[in-house]
């Protein structure tokens, strides 16, 4: 294990000392590795979110429609969405 010190703003350290407190953490330590845990799930999923759809547009091919085609139709999708076509 690596050690490190860390300075916390006032309501930081409060709210970390509640949450030992609670019973929720047993040690700032273990609130932190928790939260870098998560942290780093989070990305991980992004990346691998950002990977499949990356590779679902590579799959989809090359458009026989023009740039400006392409933006007129994600324009009129994304109103559809908004509920405001």
């Amino acid at each position: 294990m690596t050690k490190h010190i860390i300075t916390l703003p006032e309501p930081i350290a409060e709210f970390l000392k509640q949450r030992i407190a609670d019973g929720q953490y047993e040690s700032a330590s273990q609130y932190i590795l928790d939260l870098v845990t998560k942290d780093m799930s989070e990305r991980s999923q992004a990346a691998e979110t950002l990977r499949a759809l990356l590779q679902d547009a590579e799959d989809s091919g090359i458009s026989d429609h023009s740039l400006e085609e392409i933006f007129d139709l994600a324009r009129s999708e994304k109103r559809r969405s908004a509920g405001t076509a």
